[in-house]
């Protein structure tokens, strides 16, 4: 930085008593671009042949584009492109000295300065958007970033509140809004080629702008309202190149690039005044001097400051406010947090076993003394792919290690949920319909594609006929198609609807594709085919190549505006590539693997419509067909129903309820058929459900659920649920009494054991004391025995008589983690299983006759155990299915129905063949006032 120290502080010598031109020169003709910052004293007599200009900074690499300033606060402010800055110069010797207000771009291409506000507005084509930095505080806030191909010119009217640029894109155009950015219009789009530079006459509220083409470099003005426009000044577009201009006084200063010179028009007539040849092509211009900005009282600058963040000028002296990303504006003018901790745009990638972000982006990241890497989420097994909902700042990613996908909400206090874990394979893609919130995934093992709601309670495979192998994946929600590269007998990308339908191949002939990504808004699709990357459109044509490195490996890449940003997994590299000049511009290499890449930004998701948008049709998942058309599909156990709704065909008898914690559904299993399918049950949302219970009287299925913190129930094969405890605090077991009507649960954190009746009514702890972390619970109703199992310091399984008298302990010795119980009542054994000794054992009610029935392997995790007259049936974590064996010491355990489920937590078994049932016991009563009171008085 010591080098620009005192760039402009000669200027002092006449800023005081004389306007002075200054203007920026770039010299392209050698291999480094040369810059230099002129001056010239605009009181000097001007006269034909020789006038003194001075030269007063030279820097060689540089490219020094945009000027503006603040007079009353004497600074000036310029954009040095090369040096990916934009600076603030002191314009007096007192205090002299040039500091960084805004880096990390080198495409700078216009700036201007509501000296009202003390706000600087930046035009950056690097990234196609346009910012507004507070110089005094250095809040800042991007405004603008969509909508924008090649901003160039800006120029603003605090005393109006209003903002102008240009556009030089594929659709060249000026247009207007707000300093604040709202009221966004197009203010010029007809008859006009490449609108560079902007400049407000203030004197007479005009809109001055160069345009190049159509065989002119010509300078238009109109109204601020866009009337009375008319061509101002032109010159042969063979001849002439106008860029930047600026308005003062009575004339308007022009730089004309292919001629080397400034012109100076006459405002008045339309002519010529003068024109100074340069060494160099100018670029940005302007005039520093006291004429050129109205000074006002700003409510901006009031204490205390209206805004907490940013404030904006206003029309009428008013003023706006605006708050930095993840923040959200209050009705009094205060920027509170709207919880995020990852504010946009960022840029995040799968480093092994973390999830990375980088601060900043591709000009300012991959450099080594501009990169700044954070750990967002560590300590995870094998992170591959990426994606993410912006708007809601949901995080999704897959584990190929932990065969599993998970989301990361990106807030405070954010927690990491497993999603989808279950009969999942290599997880290589992951895409999201963000308008319709479902998460679609590649299974390269399983042969498959598969969609799920976003909590991954509802999920369906999509496709699994004729797909061999596939691997990346992406999702246009706007046009409703989906792509995905297969790896089979021939490589190949496929392009089908969101439904799965209309499938074609697109690209047939490549040797090994990896990484895909699109861009909406030219419909195309950008993929790696070995060391090449290409493009093509949607429909396969127009197939482009932008970049050949034959020795690389590339495994995903995502756009950010102009950019396309890859991994490269083999040397863990990320790279940089500019996709409209095909121009390879920086790579940082890591230490270890990379894989997933992902930019999370609000111009990657564009806003659109969905017919899923607020769907009541579809119970369960909706998939967009057409623009207004849709398709029902229900999750595993489900039937769909021609009215949207899902079924599932329920058996009376001979069954197990089994919850299934990962996908969020409880299920019936029907244990007179071998094979059969699980059919699932209507409980509505469930978050985290660990425990089951049944009443085969009134045939209710309760369910308790961890993280919401409740227990409901449901009438079996009903679809109404009704929450019975709203309030409990981790419910982790359950037991039902069919015969005195109650219902018993566990909290392994309050440390406690609760009993209330089969409606909620009548909630009462009835044993808080010496006891730790009880979890597992089972009821004899028959015998009025109560029975639990607690896992906290001292292991052990206790019981006691219902009313949580006479307790005893059963077990206390050789048990580590006992999970689950079941009672077999005719026989009165209790069965239990335990996580840490990986056994499954059983003992008499008074503690005799301990057996064990089974030692398991190591990597075994039972948690829930049930039995029937013949049988033991045991959920285990390192299971996708129900197990069982027969009551016979150390008989096989084998697998019951499908290998299709999640995580199978807590069981409940029905068989009307082996219930007990009995008559009320003797003493227990119900008393008044609404309290239960459990009582035995004899036995």
């Amino acid at each position: 930085m010591g080098a620009f120290q005192g760039i402009l502080s000669l200027l002092i010598i006449t800023s005081s008593t004389a306007d002075l031109l200054i203007w920026t020169e770039v010299d392209t003709s050698n291999s480094q671009p040369n810059s230099k910052l002129a001056t010239f004293n605009m009181n000097t007599n001007i006269s034909e042949g020789t006038n003194t200009a001075t030269m007063k900074y030279n820097l060689t690499p540089a490219k020094f584009v945009a000027l503006d300033y603040d007079y009353s606060d004497r600074l000036m402010f310029f954009s040095a492109n090369v040096r990916t800055a934009v600076y603030k110069v002191r314009m007096d010797v007192s205090s002299g000295g040039t500091s960084v207000i805004f880096g990390g771009t080198k495409n700078v291409e216009g700036i201007a300065v509501d000296w009202l506000a003390k706000n600087l507005y930046i035009i950056d084509q690097t990234y196609d958007w346009i910012f507004v930095i507070n110089y005094k505080d250095n809040n800042t806030r991007i405004l603008m970033r969509e909508g924008l191909d090649k901003p160039r010119g800006i120029a603003v009217h605090p005393i109006k509140g209003l903002l102008f640029w240009s556009d030089c894109g594929k659709v060249p155009k000026i247009e207007k809004s707000n300093l604040d950015g709202t009221s966004r219009t197009d203010f010029i789009t007809t008859d006009i080629s490449s609108p560079n530079g902007l400049s407000i006459d203030y004197a007479d509220n005009r809109l001055y702008w160069t345009d190049v083409g159509n065989g002119f470099s010509k300078v238009e003005s109109c109204n601020l309202d866009g009337s009375d426009r008319r061509i101002f000044y032109k010159e042969p577009e063979a001849t002439s190149e106008f860029f930047k201009l600026k308005v003062y006084k009575n004339y308007v200063y022009i730089t004309d690039r292919r001629r080397s010179i400034i012109w100076s028009i006459n405002k008045t007539t339309e002519e010529a005044y003068f024109n100074m040849d340069l060494d160099s092509p100018p670029y940005g211009i302007t005039i520093y001097g006291n004429n050129g900005q109205v000074e006002q009282t700003s409510p901006c600058l009031s204490r205390p400051n209206p805004c907490s963040h940013v404030c904006t000028s206003a029309d009428n002296n008013g003023y706006r406010c605006l708050c930095k990303d993840s923040y959200s504006l209050s009705s009094d003018g205060v920027c509170q947090s709207d919880g995020f901790f990852l504010p946009t745009p960022a840029l995040l990638y799968s480093y092994g076993t973390s999830i990375r972000k980088m601060n900043n982006f591709p000009h300012a990241l991959f450099p080594k003394e501009h990169t700044s890497i954070d750990q967002l989420l560590n300590n995870q097994h094998k992170i591959t792919a990426l994606e993410a909902d912006v708007t809601r700042r949901i995080l999704f990613f897959s584990d190929e290690n932990d065969k599993s996908i998970f989301s990361f909400d990106l807030k405070i206090g954010g927690k990491r949920r497993r999603m989808v874990s279950s009969n999942l394979g290599s997880v290589l893609g992951i895409a999201i319909d963000y308008l319709s919130k479902s998460l679609y995934w590649t299974d390269y093992s399983n042969n498959h594609i598969m969609v799920s709601s976003y909590d991954g309670q509802y999920r369906h495979v999509l496709i699994d006929t004729d797909i061999v192998k596939p691997t990346s994946i992406e999702v246009d929600p706007i046009h409703r198609y989906m792509f995905w590269i297969e790896r089979g007998s021939s490589t190949h990308i496929e392009r089908a609807r969101l439904d799965g339908s209309k499938r074609t191949i697109i690209v047939s002939d490549l040797s090994q594709a990896s990484g895909m990504t699109l861009d909406f808004n030219l419909q195309r699709l950008y993929f790696a085919n070995s060391g090449t990357i290409e493009s093509v459109d949607y429909d396969g044509n127009s197939r482009n190549v932008l970049y050949v490195n034959k020795n690389a490996s590339y495994f995903d890449m995502d756009i950010f505006q102009d950019f396309l940003l890859l991994t490269e997994y083999v040397n863990g590299s990320l790279h940089v590539l500019n996709r409209e000049t095909t121009e390879f511009l920086h790579s940082l290499q890591t230490s270890g693997n990379v894989y997933g890449i992902l930019t999370l930004d609000f111009t990657r998701q564009p806003s659109g419509t969905s017919p899923c948008m607020n769907n009541t049709v579809c119970e369960q998942i909706c998939l967009p067909e057409s623009e207004e058309t849709f398709t029902c599909e229900c999750s595993m156990g489900f039937i769909a129903e021609g009215n949207g709704k899902c079924n599932s065909t329920i058996v009376e008898d001979n069954f197990i309820l089994a919850v299934d914690t990962v996908r969020k559904t409880t299920y019936q299993i029907d244990l007179q058929e071998a094979n059969s399918t699980a059919a699932a049950l209507h409980m509505g949302p469930l978050n985290n459900p660990i425990a089951i219970g049944f009443d085969p009287v009134d045939r209710y299925v309760y369910v308790s659920d961890v993280n919401a913190h409740l227990i409901k129930r449901s009438l079996l094969g009903g679809r109404k649920f009704e929450i019975i405890h709203p309030d409990v605090y981790v419910p982790d077991g359950l037991a039902v009494d069919h015969i005195h009507r109650l219902l018993f649960w566990s909290d392994g954190v309050n440390g406690a054991i609760y009993v209330s009746g089969l409606d909620g009514s009548s909630k009462t702890i009835l044993i808080s004391s010496n006891i730790e972390k009880p979890r597992a619970i089972d009821v004899d109703p028959i015998r009025g025995l109560l029975f639990w199992t607690d896992w906290g310091t001292e292991a052990k399984i206790e019981s006691s008589w219902m009313d949580g008298s006479n307790r005893r302990v059963l077990i206390d010795t050789t048990i580590g983690r006992p999970n689950g119980i079941a009672l077999e009542t005719k026989h009165q054994f209790l069965y239990w299983c335990d996580a840490q000794m990986n056994r499954i054992e059983r003992v008499k009610y008074d503690g005799s006759q301990r057996t064990l029935m089974k030692h398991l392997d190591y990597s075994a995790y039972p948690f829930d155990i049930v039995v029937d007259d013949s049988f033991i049936y045991v959920t285990d974590w390192s299971k996708k299915t129900l197990m069982r064996m027969n009551k016979v010491v150390d008989d096989e355990l084998v697998a019951v129905g499908e290998d299709v489920f999640g995580r199978l937590s807590g069981l409940a078994l029905y068989n009307s063949r082996v219930l007990e049932t009995g008559k009320l016991l003797k003493g227990f009563f119900f008393i008044t006032f609404s309290s239960l009171y459990l009582k035995l008085q004899s036995r």
